[in-house]
């Protein structure tokens, strides 16, 4: 009996547990009902808050169209449903919340929510403490807040309009969110979430916010999706100190700074993103390990911008105008050589060149943009750049040689930072809107023969001891806002005589230097001319001379295809020779020795021929005097050789004798009868006495080869 009673119980212990669990997950009660408010049905409410007060959790709450001037807070799981978000239409009275939601599982749609008076305090919905609300399909009118969410997670904002006022969306603590396919325009800020993680920002329209349009602060592992935004004050999308999210196909446009910042913001996915018409395209300070890939970014000053950032990833970016930017702040090695920046980023159609930690080599000469990070010994020449904020940057590189580039109508044509004995010459840098040429920190770099034409400032400099100009008569650069004339000459410009150099030295701005011999015309360098020519006469009887020379130190832009040889017999007649390949040296044959010819040597390319190198001349060998042999000098060397030969045999004698001791034999050897050598000792017995007297076979080689020297020397004399 006892057992059957306890059965009974344990059976009615279990049905009331699943009765209770039912409850609990279930956030309407079975018996349901609409209430309505407003309209003309008979037991309408005449208010929303009375029939917010009389639901029970799980009701509907239907409100026909109409004007509801109330505030209400609703602290039960209710649905409250507009009839026509157009028509129906709730005020309050701008110094407190129009609806409070206390409750989880609350859904409210299709209202207007507008304020009456102006007030501190207008909010539209105020999310406290809840779980699992969704609010959608309403307009918001002039309200401070249109939502203000804290410690609301898991928030539902689908399909609202908020307009013109202080902040669309606001969120504290708040994880889990789904903001998407909402209209936000004319407010300060569109969102502003702080602390807030796990969400999702998806497919929204914000136009025309005063600030931002999207501003993360603190917020992790959210998602920033497909969303519209345009025309922002300062960005379209800010992160700061927000970590591992992602902003991926977003179209940003017309914002008054970057369309895209990250700040302080580390481990975030920025990709297939379309920033246009902005100040900045995608902005990166102080944020590290970062990839950015397959963005657009068109007609921004700066495609990307990097800021004290490092180890940032950058590939398959495509950037229409403005490049990658390295902020004049960035004064630590690591904000310019620990980046990965490929060349599938593009600039204009040309791949952007960045070198780091790079010894020697050139970059190609289609590159849109190059960057040189902690790079020694490279050579960029040949570039023709434009419409770039920065169109050749170098930090912390030395020994360079950027030459023969054309630079024009960029924000800066060329900037050196912590960059030192770097060569700039022959370059033409022309509208560049900024600076033609901008160096910080940088000293001893020599810049000469460039052609400075229009640029917003020509050049600037602190911090640095550079050189402008080549001395005299080489020269300096051109710079077309000088105003110098030009009626004298010399290394002091104080003889008569112009000499196309100014007379007058030019400052460079916010620098202790100057340009000592700036030029009155432009530095031409197409094509240019050969290094300087090397002739040099062989010895004997050959009536030959051989020419030497380099290649241009420039092209032209156009491949060099033959060199032309001059010669005459005088300084100043000669007259065409012959023509040859692309080869750097001819030999000259069937000459008369002892007569002077004269040389010089041009360049050829598909454009024309350079000018002349310097002249040259040289004397085939013949009628000359013989070499005269020195005889002091052959008695100083004969004594020498014989004060070495004395030297080696005492050497020799010594090292015999200590042999001797050392294996026990006396210093006089006892008469013995003669032993034929065995073939190893012959051969260990020719080895060793073969290595005492190689020494003096040297002696005789070095002897000859004074001798040869001395004549040879003769010769060329």
């Amino acid at each position: 009996m006892k057992s059957r009673r306890l059965g009974l119980l344990i059976g009615v212990l279990v049905v009331l547990s699943s009765f209770c669990t039912i409850i609990t997950t279930v956030p309407q009660n079975a018996g349901a009902i609409t209430h309505h408010v407003g309209g003309s049905g008979p037991g309408n409410h005449t208010s929303i808050l009375s029939a917010v007060l009389i639901a029970d959790p799980g009701d509907t709450i239907y409100v026909h169209s109409g004007w509801y001037g109330e505030q209400f807070d609703v602290t039960k799981p209710l649905t409250i449903v507009g009839e026509d978000r157009d028509t129906t239409v709730i005020t309050g009275d701008g110094w407190s919340p129009t609806i409070i939601i206390t409750s989880d599982w609350v859904n409210i749609s299709g209202f207007t929510i507008a304020k009456r008076v102006t007030g501190p305090g207008s909010t539209a919905f105020e999310l406290t403490g809840t779980d699992h609300c969704n609010i959608s399909n309403n307009v918001i009118l002039e309200n401070e807040f249109g939502f203000n969410l804290f410690f609301a997670n898991h928030t539902v904002i689908i399909d609202n309009v908020m307009k013109d006022g202080e902040y669309g969306v606001y969120s504290l603590h708040s994880n889990n969110l789904t903001i998407a396919d909402n209209n936000i325009s004319s407010n300060d800020i569109g969102m502003m979430l702080f602390d807030s993680g796990n969400s999702t920002i998806q497919n929204n329209d914000l136009w025309f916010n005063a600030d931002y349009g999207i501003y993360f602060a603190h917020n992790h592992g959210n998602v920033i999706e497909g969303n519209r935004i345009s025309s922002s004050a300062d960005d379209g999308i800010h992160l700061y100190r927000s970590d591992r999210n992602a902003a991926n196909d977003n179209w940003v446009s017309g914002s008054g700074e970057a369309g895209m910042t990250l700040y302080l913001s580390n481990f975030n996915d920025v990709s297939s993103n379309n920033v246009s018409n902005n100040w900045w395209g995608i902005s990166l300070w102080g944020s590290d390990n970062n990839t950015l890939s397959n963005n657009t970014a068109s007609d921004c000053s700066a495609g990307i911008l990097l800021e004290k950032s490092s180890n940032d990833t950058l590939a398959d970016n495509t950037m229409v105008g403005g490049g990658i930017y390295f902020s004049l702040e960035d004064d630590k090695l690591r904000y310019w050589n620990t980046h990965y920046i490929e060349t599938t980023n593009t600039v204009n159609d040309k791949p952007v060149v960045y070198r780091k930690n790079q010894w020697r080599g050139s970059v190609p000469r289609n590159a849109g943009q190059v960057i040189l990070a902690n790079c020694t010994d490279m050579t960029i020449s040949g570039l023709h750049i434009t419409n770039v904020f920065m169109a050749l940057a170098a930090g912390y590189s030395d020994y360079n040689t950027f030459t023969y580039n054309n630079i024009s109508d960029n924000n800066v044509g060329m900037f050196l930072t912590y960059s030192d004995r770097n060569t700039v010459r022959n370059n033409t840098l022309s509208f560049n809107h900024d600076f033609g040429i901008l160096l910080t920190y940088s000293k001893k770099n020599n810049i000469y023969h460039n052609s400075f034409i229009e640029n917003g400032n020509q050049s600037s400099e602190a911090e640095g001891n550079n050189s402008w100009d080549w001395g005299y008569p080489a020269g300096g650069n051109y710079w077309s806002d000088y105003t110098g004339v030009d009626v004298m000459r010399g290394p002091g410009q104080n003889l008569t005589g112009s000499d196309n150099i100014g007379d007058v030295s030019r400052n460079i701005p916010f620098g202790p230097n100057v340009d000592r011999y700036p030029l009155k015309i432009p530095f031409t360098f197409l094509p240019s001319e050969p290094l300087v020519v090397t002739a040099l006469v062989y010895a004997g009887q050959h009536g030959e001379v051989v020419l030497y020379w380099h290649e241009p130190q420039y092209d032209g832009g156009h491949t060099i295809t033959n060199y032309r040889i001059y010669r005459g017999d005088a300084s100043g007649e000669e007259v065409f020779l012959v023509e040859v390949g692309d080869v750097h040296t001819y030999n000259d044959t069937g000459l008369k020795n002892g007569h002077t010819y004269y040389y010089f040597v041009t360049a050829v390319n598909e454009v024309g021929e350079s000018v002349e190198s310097r002249e040259v001349y040289a004397t085939p060998e013949g009628d000359t005097q013989p070499p005269q042999i020195s005889w002091f000098r052959v008695g100083i060397l004969v004594s020498a050789i014989g004060a070495i030969v004395v030297v080696i045999v005492a050497v020799f004698i010594v090292i015999k004798e200590w042999r001797r001791k050392r294996e026990g034999e006396p210093s006089e050897p006892i008469p013995e009868e003669p032993i034929e050598p065995s073939l190893e000792e012959e051969v260990e017995t020719t080895s060793e006495e073969s290595s005492y007297l190689f020494p003096i076979h040297q002696i005789l080689q070095l002897l000859q080869q004074i001798l040869s020297s001395d004549r040879a020397v003769h010769f060329s004399q």
